[in-house]
């Protein structure tokens, strides 16, 4: 942790906290944040049942997440080659029982809004307007959390996947 190596913070389809909205009826992904919340113990046995799925048919839990997949990202969903590529992910997400990936919702579903003011670099958003894994008015919630926002690229059309590959594409190459 090197806080004063850090210039400018680019946030790509940033998942704001959930206290600052009623967004989980809305997100690919809610039902799970839901029980995460409600039932962590529900939730551990259903991660131990995804990782075991995860082992033996990857691409069943790749079908279901992507089964509400909106703008740009329908055409990822499609795609043999990204399929393969998230089955992968999958399998080491969830290996072993997925303790990191439990430990990363149930952190994330746990109020952590508080913690935004004290973030004291320029911060860039990039969002697209048709995510449902987060939602645009998350984002703008966001936005007005966080005290240094310098600039927030909204791309029409794009949801979550396709909202990253096109924010790396200027991130990467063009001016901060």
């Amino acid at each position: 942790h090197v806080p004063e190596r850090i210039a400018h913070l680019h946030l790509i389809a940033p998942a704001g906290p959930l206290e600052t909205g009623d967004y989980l009826n809305r997100m690919a992904g809610g039902a799970l944040f839901r029980l995460a919340r409600r039932s962590p113990m529900l939730f551990h046995a259903l991660t131990r049942l995804q990782a075991l799925l995860a082992r033996i048919a990857p691409d069943v839990l790749v079908r279901q997440v992507f089964a509400s997949a909106q703008g740009k990202d329908a055409a990822f969903a499609a795609d043999p080659n990204f399929r393969a590529h998230w089955a992968t992910m999958v399998r080491a997400c969830l290996a072993d029982g997925a303790p990191g990936y439990r430990a990363e919702i149930l952190g994330y579903v746990t109020p952590w809004a508080s913690l935004l003011p004290r973030i004291d670099i320029p911060v860039t958003l990039w969002s697209g307007s048709a995510d449902n894994w987060v939602p645009p008015d998350m984002v703008d919630a966001l936005e007005t959390a966080l005290p240094n926002v310098v600039a927030h690229h909204r791309f029409d059309g794009l949801s979550h996947y396709s909202t990253l590959a096109a924010a790396m594409a200027h991130v990467t190459t063009g001016p901060r």
